[in-house]
């Protein structure tokens, strides 16, 4: 009996004949016959196939209208999270219209405090008190328009004379502070971008690196053209002894101070690299941030035009 049940179930089987499925099945009787027993499985089958139809149908709905119904809901979800920071750049833009006035006429009276008693130590400094604020001022307004995406004139630029321009500007500053300047600005490069807010870009590098460099360390420019990867480089250095152990993935993002306990020794509110960034990417471009031999490197890629 195990031996014949072994072959009894070894003769079950399925097999197709023009389309429809049949099971068989082989059984032996007592008498020595055999019988053979089919079982038409085509309704099953069809059954099978078209319930998987309709759950595939049903399921790809509802994915839909699950899509639609959280689409709807998040976008009313994220308005006021939209409109408070339309508000809140609205207020930067006229809050800081609104200070210039002040700021201007304090340093409209101090510049005639120093005609009528002469230049002082307290004149001095509000002059450069109010020359801070107005940096700052201008950057939360540039941040803020910059975040509105501002209108922009992508031509192709002569590079070479915008770096040119604004390291001629810093020169005379940077050596007059007892540092070292050098550039390397090769002749003729061009790039895709925005003349004045690439001339912009340049001046926010520049000034940073005079601004973190070292007291009688060296500040450097560099552009050159790659006509292998056709991309152009504009890289700014500056010495910094102490910048081993910075994060300089951070220097990008906003308000960020290397320096928690803000010294003013530094005269930078973190804003400035963040322009830089957003510049950059308005320019298809790419910054990074690099550290070596005791110098910092802010490089900049964008692509060479033809």
């Amino acid at each position: 009996m195990a031996r014949w049940a072994y072959k009894q179930k070894k003769a079950r089987g399925h097999t197709d004949y023009g389309g429809t499925a049949y099971a068989y099945k082989l059984t032996k009787k007592s008498n020595g016959k055999v019988s053979i027993i089919f079982l038409d499985e085509s309704v099953i089958m069809a059954s099978a196939n078209e319930l998987m139809k309709i759950a595939a149908a049903m399921g790809s709905v509802s994915l839909l209208l699950f899509t639609l119904v959280l689409i709807a809901f998040s976008n009313r979800a994220i308005q006021p999270i939209i409109e408070a920071e339309k508000r809140q750049k609205e207020f930067i833009t006229n809050a800081g219209h609104e200070l210039k006035t002040p700021l201007a006429i304090i340093e409209t009276n101090t510049e005639l405090s120093e005609i009528i008693s002469g230049e002082t130590e307290w004149t001095t400094s509000n002059k450069q008190q109010v020359a801070r604020l107005t940096r700052l001022i201008n950057n939360l307004i540039s941040l803020a328009r910059f975040d509105e995406q501002p209108e922009m004139t992508i031509a192709t630029i002569d590079a070479s004379a915008a770096v040119q321009r604004a390291a001629d500007s810093f020169e005379a500053m940077i050596t007059h502070e007892g540092k070292g300047f050098s550039t390397n600005i090769a002749p003729g490069v061009k790039v895709r971008a925005d003349e004045n807010y690439f001339y912009e870009l340049c001046n926010i590098l520049l000034d940073n690196a005079d601004k973190y460099c070292d007291d009688g360390g060296k500040v450097s420019v560099l552009l050159r053209e790659n006509k292998t990867t056709r991309a152009v480089t504009l890289e700014v250095g500056n010495t910094y002894a102490e910048g081993k152990a910075i994060d300089y993935t951070k220097f990008f993002n906003r308000f960020y101070r290397d320096d928690t306990s803000h010294n003013s020794k530094k005269r930078g509110y973190g804003i400035s690299l963040s322009m830089a960034q957003t510049l950059v990417h308005a320019f298809k471009g790419k910054i990074s941030a690099r550290y070596k031999n005791q110098t910092l490197y802010f490089t900049i890629r964008l692509k060479m035009t033809k």
